[in-house]
């Protein structure tokens, strides 16, 4: 019966801890916009945004296993995967005697991770598009901004 009230109790604190860590993350994010707002130039903010826009689509973390961390600059430069991967001297491989979802380090993968991947990247390049037009900026325009800063 204790260890039932004591497993209960570690519970709650638990749940209570990740609620204060949610709150804090909360706070943190607003102050962090707060400050590139008032301190950043507008390109910086809209890449901050772009950043944001990307970080979470499957793409962007798959090609971390290739060791890829492309800028926004580079997917919007980049009309297709393969493009970007050979952007970064990388290649994909694709073993079509895997099947179902499989990734590997060694940048080889299954057909179907292969079109998934495809997929992804597709939908990464539509978000940073519609991001930058709701901001009122036309892909040219952002590319532009960083002509000379390479």
């Amino acid at each position: 019966m204790f260890s039932f009230l004591s497993k209960k109790n570690e519970e709650n604190r638990l749940m209570d801890t990740l609620s204060m860590l949610g709150n804090m993350n909360e706070r943190i994010e607003i102050l962090s916009h707060q400050i590139l707002k008032d301190v950043c130039s507008d390109e910086a903010n809209i890449t901050v945004k772009l950043y944001e826009s990307i970080l979470d689509n499957d793409a962007f973390r798959d090609l971390g296993l290739f060791k890829i961390k492309p800028t926004p600059r580079d997917i919007i430069e980049s009309s297709t995967l393969e493009d970007l991967v050979s952007k970064f001297n990388k290649r994909v491989y694709i073993n079509d005697e895997k099947s179902g979802f499989t990734m590997y380090s060694t940048e080889e993968m299954s057909r179907a991770s292969y079109n998934n991947f495809v997929y992804s990247y597709n939908e990464m390049r539509k978000t940073i598009e519609n991001t930058l037009l709701e901001s009122n900026i036309s892909v040219d325009e952002y590319v532009s901004m960083f002509k000379n800063k390479k």
